[in-house]
């Protein structure tokens, strides 16, 4: 999985959920929408790299602008802090 380009804003989030440390998911989670923003410059900066979104991967590009016009990196950002926030222990992190 993790050679493929996710294909959709879930299979990026799921993603960034085997990526990230424990340790970077819980600072993550701690840390309000409105501070949670500033670390979009270096994580967002990762997601358009790593997810293909310069351009070539085009479903996953799709999906971004399917439900809400803002740039895809930035969706998959917030989807993925969504996740965070509401985690519960099954996805293993340290409370």
């Amino acid at each position: 999985m993790l050679g493929e380009l996710p294909k959709s804003v879930g299979e990026a989030v799921k993603r960034l959920l085997l990526e990230l440390s424990d340790r970077d998911k819980l600072a993550l989670k701690n840390t309000s929408e409105e501070d949670f923003a500033m670390f979009h410059l270096s994580l967002g900066n990762y997601i358009r790299n790593e997810f293909g979104l310069w351009g070539s991967n085009n479903e996953l590009l799709r999906d971004c602008f399917s439900q809400i016009s803002e740039p895809p990196s930035r969706r998959c950002f917030f989807s993925y802090y969504q996740v965070i926030v509401e985690s519960s222990p099954t996805l293993g992190l340290i409370e």
